[in-house]
């Protein structure tokens, strides 16, 4: 009790009314009724402590094998074994291919390989993705090694590799860890598509020369440079050429015909398809065989007659912690964000496409896991920066993978190949090499029809798109990178500032088939019997491209349906607030018009209100003003408002209702007269109220004019002076029968019995 008074003490002094904030709801706990309590700090606090169990669900979740690993059986063995056999013989020749490119020895390639398959299945929640060595991260390492070595030559390329994979490891394993997977939702698709798009291009024009046999090309030159050194340097081609266009040749030659066959005898597909995977394999045994009897009595690998790989170390040589210390963390501190961003993208990207393909979800926060733990812990056997890829991966899927597992016969068969068959890498030729590795990243380019479907969802995305690419190409991998999400989610802040809200009516629809509305059949939505007819709402504006021949009612008179675009927060609350004001005070009018009886006292937003033109444009509508006109008995009708009135006659409606207030016998007598003259065949007017003169005030007056002939500028407010007039005593004027009325005039002559009389032909006076 006492602490509760010392809370209300201190809340006092801060200024907070301790009481505005209490509810006591005990009274109604007496029938049996649930009350619910307001939340307070304590209960929020409590909620961010972790309960036993929602530890044990974590620690569930750090290790998804427990939920199928009981229930594996020999269907599921035999699949995974086919899928991991034959990533295997895919994997060998591309990851020594691969860590080429990263300006490491082959044999890095095959530990980094080695140590994703081995450890990835415990921590996976894809059963298809195969995590190693890939064509984008060793180029992006390639980049690094070469940048860091001008700089600090003493530090070895292998040395730069591991601390980058253990440094981006531990800081993928611990966004994890925490559960920050959904960061991953902030890089769109078209961002991925362009990073994909320009990198598979660099890729594939700096393995060019490798693959001509030209020597003397920097492919860590931009794009458009390397292009134009190989082209400039095509003279110089050796007779590696001919063993690469061939095996290129091969590659596709291979996978086309195996297309073809499966195609046209669908029920021999599957293995047709099995054969199409191990094109690779295929190849490079055959150049191997090749290059031995070209190359059989060569000691040196300098002394071949076209350039083969060389001496390939057996078993795991580079085992060990990798060297870490201040230096190297300041020196690879700026190139951290762009592994991490290249390791997420591709890794995520590929494991949620093919999960919606295979009808699965996976756990982006456990991903974030799976490859923080593996580039964490590979360094220590040799590996490098690891991702999962695209080629091995689509095999995987394809080859009837049931789980994870798979990569454990993968593993065993790289670790073969890293124990029996060095001896024969010697022999493969580099240009063969290049022919795996172009034909690998050719499928990373993203077909026209993708680009299409861009066009299609939003042109702005198409832009960027082809921006990546520009930058790509004409600069680096790395700013392609940057400027694709960079402008990204530019585009995402301005869409959620500028979301587009719009007010909704009221339509009835139906779902017609094609077939009908081809043939002409027309369907009615008034008809008793059309039971699937229903109600919707469009935009009141027709901004959706809908039917323009619906009519779009209002729900209720006076209820607005408003839906916001890309939500409600506080980048987008004042327009949308804007939006609703300007909309609101257009279509209704205020229930007192003579509200404010001095010019002060009117508040400033009617007139702001009658400059700002409207944020989108007005629907056309019909408006009719119910008008009841009290000489006449029944139920009002409907008639078009009032003409708007001219100066003139509201000052002779201000003198004669100012000459009734003084003389109200005569006035009485006027509306009698008025009232007669009101035959069959002309309806009575109503009388216009009497307003006292008075001080010069200002008054809110509507526009008297149907909304769709309303000036499309303005909101129909307008501020309007009542006109300052002389005040002058009228003149008395005797009513006798055949003089003018100080009123009507004379074409108001009237006799005693209030009958109005007919004017005779001709110029001359009326005769009474």
């Amino acid at each position: 009790m006492a602490a509760n008074k010392s809370v209300d003490r201190l809340k006092r002094f801060l200024g907070i009314d301790p009481e505005q904030y209490r509810h006591d709801d005990s009274v109604f706990h007496d029938d049996g009724s649930y009350i619910e309590e307001e939340p307070s700090v304590k209960d929020a606090l409590l909620d961010l402590v972790p309960t036993v169990r929602g530890t044990l669900s974590y620690l569930r979740e750090l290790f998804p094998f427990v939920n199928w690993i009981f229930h594996y059986n020999l269907t599921w063995l035999l699949g995974d074994f086919i899928a991991g056999v034959t990533v295997g013989f895919v994997v060998v020749p591309q990851a020594m291919g691969y860590a080429l490119l990263a300006n490491l020895p082959p044999e890095y390639g095959l530990y980094t390989s080695f140590v994703g398959f081995l450890l990835y299945w415990a921590f996976a929640t894809s059963k298809d993705i195969t995590i190693g060595a890939v064509a984008v991260m060793s180029t992006i390492v390639g980049n690094i090694v070469i940048d860091t070595q001008k700089t600090h030559p003493d530090l070895a390329a292998e040395t730069i590799a591991r601390s980058l994979a253990l440094i981006s490891g531990a800081v993928l394993l611990f966004l994890g860890l925490i559960r920050f997977g959904f960061i991953v939702e902030f890089i769109p698709l078209v961002a991925i598509g362009s990073f994909m798009t320009g990198s598979a291009l660099n890729i594939a024009a700096g393995q060019v020369p490798g693959l001509m046999g030209i020597s003397g090309v920097n492919t860590r030159d931009a794009t458009y440079l390397v292009i134009i050194n190989t082209l400039k340097s095509l003279p110089k081609t050796k007779l590696d050429a001919a063993m690469g266009l061939t095996a290129l040749f091969g590659l596709y030659f291979i996978r086309w015909f195996c297309n073809f066959m499966g195609r046209k005898y669908p029920h021999r597909a599957k293995t047709w398809f099995f054969i199409s995977t191990l094109r690779m394999a295929f190849v490079v045994i055959l150049y191997i065989l090749v290059s031995w009897l070209v190359n059989r009595h060569v000691a040196k690998a300098s002394n071949a007659k076209f350039k083969i790989l060389g001496t390939v170390p057996s078993g795991f040589q580079h085992t060990g912690a990798p060297q870490i210390n201040v230096e190297v963390l300041q020196i690879l501190g700026p190139h951290i964000p762009t592994t991490i961003l290249v390791l997420l993208i591709e890794h995520i990207a590929i494991s949620k496409s093919f999960g919606r393909v295979n009808n699965y979800i996976i756990n982006p926060s456990q991903e974030l896991v799976a490859i923080g733990f593996t580039n964490l812990f590979g360094p220590f056997l040799g590996g490098y920066p690891a991702t999962g890829s695209f080629s091995r991966t689509a095999i995987k899927a394809k080859a009837g993978v049931r789980t994870p597992l798979a990569g454990i016969f993968t593993a065993i068969l790289v670790l073969l190949a890293l124990y029996a068959l060095t001896s024969v890498f010697f022999y493969i030729p580099s240009a063969g090499l290049s022919a795996i590795i172009i034909h690998a990243v050719g499928d990373l380019i993203t077909p026209p029809r993708e680009v299409y479907k861009y066009w299609k969802t939003s042109p702005v995305d198409v832009v960027i798109f082809f921006a990546g690419v520009f930058v790509s190409v004409f600069t680096t991998i790395e700013n392609g990178i940057y400027v694709t999400v960079g402008a990204s989610g530019g585009l995402l802040l301005f869409r959620v500032a500028k979301s587009p809200g719009k007010f909704l009516g009221k339509v009835t629809t139906q779902p017609v088939p094609r077939d009908s509305v081809r043939g002409g059949a027309g369907l009615s939505l008034d008809s008793p019997d059309n039971e699937s007819s229903h109600a919707a709402f469009i935009d009141l504006y027709r901004g959706d491209l809908s039917n323009p021949q619906v009519p779009i009612k209002s729900p209720y008179p006076g209820v607005f349906i408003y839906r916001f675009g890309e939500g409600l927060n506080y980048l987008n609350s004042a327009r949308h607030l804007d939006i609703l004001t300007i909309h609101i005070f257009k279509h209704t009018r205020r229930t007192q018009l003579n509200k404010y009886d001095k010019i002060g006292v009117s508040p400033s937003t009617s007139l702001f209100l009658s400059l700002s033109p409207p944020l989108s444009p007005s629907p056309p509508t019909k408006s009719k003003l119910p008008q009841t006109n009290p000489a006449r008995t029944g139920p009002p009708v409907e008639r078009p408002g009032p003409a708007p009135r001219q100066g003139s006659q509201q000052r002779r409606d201000r003198g004669a209702a100012d000459a009734a207030r003084r003389h109200p016998r005569l006035h009485r007598r006027q509306r009698a007269g008025r009232d007669g003259r009101a035959g069959a065949d002309r309806p009575a007017q109503p009388v216009r109220p009497l307003r006292r003169p008075g001080p010069r005030r200002v008054a809110l007056r509507r526009r008297h004019q149907p909304l769709d002939q309303a000036r499309p500028g303005g909101l129909g407010l307008r501020l309007r002076p009542f006109p300052r007039r002389r005040r002058r005593r009228p003149r008395l004027r005797r009513l006798r029968q055949g003089r003018r009325s100080p009123v009507g005039g004379a074409a108001n002559r009237c006799c005693r019995d209030g009958r109005q009389l007919a004017r005779p032909q001709g110029r001359g006076p009326r005769q009474d």
